[in-house]
Protein backbone atom coordinates (compact mmCIF):
# COMPACT_ATOMS: atom_id res chain seq x y z
CA UNK A 1 0.00 0.00 0.00
CA UNK A 2 1.78 3.15 -1.15
CA UNK A 3 -0.76 5.56 0.21
CA UNK A 4 0.10 6.84 3.62
CA UNK A 5 -2.93 6.05 6.27
CA UNK A 6 -2.52 9.05 8.70
CA UNK A 7 -0.73 12.90 8.67
CA UNK A 8 2.64 10.96 10.97
CA UNK A 9 3.00 8.35 7.88
CA UNK A 10 3.31 11.02 5.30
CA UNK A 11 5.54 13.73 7.23
CA UNK A 12 7.88 10.73 7.40
CA UNK A 13 7.63 9.36 3.87
CA UNK A 14 6.61 12.30 1.93
CA UNK A 15 9.97 13.26 0.65
CA UNK A 16 10.23 9.72 -0.94
CA UNK A 17 7.29 9.36 -2.35
CA UNK A 18 8.13 12.80 -3.91
CA UNK A 19 10.78 11.44 -5.18
CA UNK A 20 9.07 8.35 -6.15
CA UNK A 21 6.47 9.96 -7.97
CA UNK A 22 9.46 12.20 -10.33
CA UNK A 23 10.21 8.80 -11.92
CA UNK A 24 7.01 7.09 -11.71
CA UNK A 25 4.27 9.75 -12.02
CA UNK A 26 1.75 8.13 -14.56
CA UNK A 27 1.28 5.01 -12.28
CA UNK A 28 1.36 6.67 -9.10
CA UNK A 29 -1.21 9.30 -10.58
CA UNK A 30 -3.40 6.59 -11.36
CA UNK A 31 -3.28 4.77 -8.13
CA UNK A 32 -3.94 8.13 -6.57
CA UNK A 33 -7.03 8.83 -8.83
CA UNK A 34 -8.35 5.27 -8.13
CA UNK A 35 -7.62 5.93 -4.44
CA UNK A 36 -9.50 8.62 -4.57
CA UNK A 37 -12.76 8.12 -6.45
CA UNK A 38 -12.84 5.15 -4.32
CA UNK A 39 -13.04 6.56 -1.04
CA UNK A 40 -15.56 9.75 -2.46
CA UNK A 41 -18.06 6.65 -4.37
CA UNK A 42 -18.46 4.70 -1.01
CA UNK A 43 -17.98 7.86 1.46
CA UNK A 44 -14.84 6.60 3.47
CA UNK A 45 -13.18 9.62 5.75
CA UNK A 46 -10.24 10.86 4.68
CA UNK A 47 -10.39 13.44 1.55
CA UNK A 48 -8.18 16.08 3.98
CA UNK A 49 -5.27 13.25 4.05
CA UNK A 50 -5.33 12.67 0.23
CA UNK A 51 -5.63 16.41 -0.22
CA UNK A 52 -2.51 16.57 1.68
CA UNK A 53 -1.10 13.58 -0.55
CA UNK A 54 -1.98 15.28 -3.32
CA UNK A 55 -0.41 18.39 -2.68
CA UNK A 56 2.71 16.61 -1.58
CA UNK A 57 2.88 14.30 -4.58
CA UNK A 58 2.21 16.99 -7.40
CA UNK A 59 2.63 20.60 -7.81
CA UNK A 60 -0.25 23.17 -7.05
CA UNK A 61 -1.10 23.58 -10.26
CA UNK A 62 -1.66 19.49 -10.88
CA UNK A 63 -2.91 18.76 -7.24
CA UNK A 64 -5.56 21.45 -6.81
CA UNK A 65 -7.36 20.96 -10.15
CA UNK A 66 -6.64 16.87 -10.00
CA UNK A 67 -8.76 17.56 -6.50
CA UNK A 68 -11.00 19.33 -7.74
CA UNK A 69 -11.74 16.75 -10.66
CA UNK A 70 -11.65 13.45 -8.51
CA UNK A 71 -13.85 14.63 -6.12
CA UNK A 72 -16.55 15.56 -8.38
CA UNK A 73 -16.10 11.74 -9.80
CA UNK A 74 -16.45 10.35 -6.39
CA UNK A 75 -19.42 11.92 -5.38
CA UNK A 76 -20.91 11.46 -8.12
CA UNK A 77 -20.20 7.67 -8.18
CA UNK A 78 -22.04 8.10 -5.01
CA UNK A 79 -25.01 9.79 -6.23
CA UNK A 80 -25.72 6.97 -8.87
CA UNK A 81 -25.47 4.16 -6.73
CA UNK A 82 -27.65 5.89 -4.39
CA UNK A 83 -29.92 6.56 -7.69
CA UNK A 84 -30.10 2.51 -8.91
CA UNK A 85 -29.31 1.33 -4.94
CA UNK A 86 -29.93 3.26 -2.07
CA UNK A 87 -33.29 4.87 -1.96
CA UNK A 88 -34.82 2.61 0.48
CA UNK A 89 -31.68 2.45 2.75
CA UNK A 90 -31.78 6.68 2.92
CA UNK A 91 -35.52 6.70 3.07
CA UNK A 92 -35.63 3.82 6.16
CA UNK A 93 -32.71 5.17 8.22
CA UNK A 94 -32.76 9.16 7.78
CA UNK A 95 -36.20 9.94 6.84
CA UNK A 96 -36.04 13.88 8.77
CA UNK A 97 -33.11 14.57 7.03
CA UNK A 98 -34.50 13.33 3.32
CA UNK A 99 -37.31 15.67 4.13
CA UNK A 100 -35.24 18.47 5.85
CA UNK A 101 -33.26 18.38 2.44
CA UNK A 102 -36.26 18.37 0.41
CA UNK A 103 -37.71 20.83 2.32
CA UNK A 104 -34.55 23.17 1.72
CA UNK A 105 -34.80 22.56 -1.75
CA UNK A 106 -38.14 23.62 -2.40
CA UNK A 107 -38.14 26.92 -0.44
CA UNK A 108 -34.84 28.01 -1.60
CA UNK A 109 -35.06 31.36 -3.95
CA UNK A 110 -31.33 32.03 -5.02
CA UNK A 111 -31.86 29.09 -8.18
CA UNK A 112 -31.00 25.27 -7.46
CA UNK A 113 -27.34 25.14 -8.85
CA UNK A 114 -26.49 28.34 -7.15
CA UNK A 115 -28.26 26.52 -3.59
CA UNK A 116 -26.34 22.84 -4.40
CA UNK A 117 -22.73 25.22 -4.39
CA UNK A 118 -23.78 27.44 -1.60
CA UNK A 119 -24.55 23.69 0.79
CA UNK A 120 -21.01 22.94 -0.61
CA UNK A 121 -18.87 26.04 0.25
CA UNK A 122 -20.68 26.37 4.06
CA UNK A 123 -21.56 22.66 4.41
CA UNK A 124 -23.81 22.31 7.14
CA UNK A 125 -24.81 18.94 6.10
CA UNK A 126 -22.54 16.56 5.76
CA UNK A 127 -20.95 15.60 2.00
CA UNK A 128 -21.66 12.28 2.23
CA UNK A 129 -25.51 12.78 3.06
CA UNK A 130 -25.71 15.13 0.09
CA UNK A 131 -24.71 12.57 -2.50
CA UNK A 132 -26.36 10.12 -1.52
CA UNK A 133 -29.61 11.85 -0.68
CA UNK A 134 -29.50 14.34 -3.85
CA UNK A 135 -30.44 11.87 -6.75
CA UNK A 136 -33.71 10.51 -4.10
CA UNK A 137 -35.00 14.29 -3.51
CA UNK A 138 -35.20 14.93 -7.12
CA UNK A 139 -31.57 16.80 -7.95
CA UNK A 140 -30.85 16.16 -11.98
CA UNK A 141 -27.56 15.03 -12.19
CA UNK A 142 -25.50 17.95 -14.29
CA UNK A 143 -25.73 20.43 -11.67
CA UNK A 144 -25.19 18.08 -8.68
CA UNK A 145 -21.78 17.48 -10.40
CA UNK A 146 -21.07 20.73 -11.17
CA UNK A 147 -22.29 21.98 -8.12
CA UNK A 148 -19.55 19.53 -6.40
CA UNK A 149 -16.48 20.97 -8.40
CA UNK A 150 -17.46 24.48 -7.98
CA UNK A 151 -18.59 24.41 -4.41
CA UNK A 152 -15.27 22.36 -3.67
CA UNK A 153 -12.68 24.51 -4.72
CA UNK A 154 -11.78 26.41 -1.39
CA UNK A 155 -11.64 23.60 0.72
CA UNK A 156 -9.80 21.81 -2.15
CA UNK A 157 -7.08 24.19 -2.66
CA UNK A 158 -6.39 25.26 0.95
CA UNK A 159 -5.98 21.35 1.54
CA UNK A 160 -3.80 20.51 -1.27
CA UNK A 161 -2.00 23.89 -0.59
CA UNK A 162 -1.13 22.86 2.80
CA UNK A 163 0.75 19.73 1.22
CA UNK A 164 3.52 22.25 0.54
CA UNK A 165 3.95 22.61 4.45
CA UNK A 166 3.32 19.25 5.54
CA UNK A 167 6.30 18.85 7.90
CA UNK A 168 5.24 22.23 9.86
CA UNK A 169 1.79 20.02 10.84
CA UNK A 170 0.99 18.52 14.45
CA UNK A 171 -2.24 17.54 13.11
CA UNK A 172 -4.47 17.87 10.21
CA UNK A 173 -6.84 20.17 12.56
CA UNK A 174 -3.56 22.84 12.23
CA UNK A 175 -4.52 23.36 8.23
CA UNK A 176 -7.83 24.82 9.82
CA UNK A 177 -6.51 27.73 11.70
CA UNK A 178 -8.25 30.76 12.16
CA UNK A 179 -6.64 32.44 8.96
CA UNK A 180 -7.11 29.83 6.98
CA UNK A 181 -11.19 29.81 8.18
CA UNK A 182 -10.97 33.26 7.05
CA UNK A 183 -9.56 32.52 4.01
CA UNK A 184 -11.98 30.05 2.83
CA UNK A 185 -15.11 32.25 4.28
CA UNK A 186 -14.05 35.11 1.79
CA UNK A 187 -13.67 32.62 -1.08
CA UNK A 188 -16.91 30.82 -0.20
CA UNK A 189 -18.80 34.92 -0.36
CA UNK A 190 -16.73 34.89 -3.39
CA UNK A 191 -18.02 32.19 -5.03
CA UNK A 192 -21.31 32.68 -3.75
CA UNK A 193 -21.17 36.05 -4.83
CA UNK A 194 -21.44 35.87 -8.43
CA UNK A 195 -25.27 34.12 -8.91
CA UNK A 196 -26.14 36.34 -6.84
CA UNK A 197 -25.01 39.48 -9.07
CA UNK A 198 -26.27 37.55 -11.92
CA UNK A 199 -29.42 37.30 -10.24
CA UNK A 200 -30.30 40.57 -8.47
CA UNK A 201 -27.61 43.05 -9.71
CA UNK A 202 -27.95 42.48 -13.92
CA UNK A 203 -31.94 42.64 -13.78
CA UNK A 204 -31.14 46.14 -11.37
CA UNK A 205 -28.88 47.63 -13.85
CA UNK A 206 -30.94 46.22 -17.42
CA UNK A 207 -33.49 48.13 -15.67
CA UNK A 208 -32.35 51.54 -14.92
CA UNK A 209 -30.49 51.32 -18.93
CA UNK A 210 -34.04 50.76 -20.44
CA UNK A 211 -35.25 53.66 -18.27
CA UNK A 212 -32.65 55.96 -19.45
CA UNK A 213 -33.95 54.94 -22.90
CA UNK A 214 -37.75 55.63 -22.45
CA UNK A 215 -36.45 59.14 -21.43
Amino acid sequence: DMMPTNLQTLQTFGDRLAEYTERHRVPVLILFSCTYVYKQAFSIPGSVLLNLVAGVLFDLWVAFPLCCLLSAIGASGAYWQSYFLGKEVIEHWMPKKLATMQLKLQNQKMGLLSYLIFIRLFPFTPNWFINMASPIVGVPFLPFAISVFVGLMPYNFVTTQAGDIIHELRSTRDIFSPTTVAKLLICSLVFLSIPMIKRFVVPLVVKEERLDKSK
